[in-house]
């Protein structure tokens, strides 16, 4: 198992401190989705407000690994 922390941003960041233990990488990319789909289904209103939402996956090490975000975008 390694850590992996999932830090998000929804106009303010919020650093993950203590980390997740997973399997894999695999396993952290859906954990960030998870963690992406609670945040919209908690605080809707939050995307519209700031038009942006990110979660950042980083390893033990803190190394970024991959961001996962969502935009409104109007035309």
């Amino acid at each position: 198992m390694k850590t992996y922390y999932f830090h998000t941003e929804d106009g303010r960041p919020h650093n993950d401190e203590f980390g997740v233990d997973l399997p894999d990488r695999a396993a952290a990319q859906q954990e960030a989705v998870r963690m992406m789909a609670d945040l919209m289904k908690d605080r809707p209103g939050n995307v519209l407000e700031n038009g942006h939402w990110q979660v950042v996956v980083g390893d033990e090490t803190r190394r970024q690994l991959f961001r996962l975000e969502l935009r409104l975008v109007e035309e």
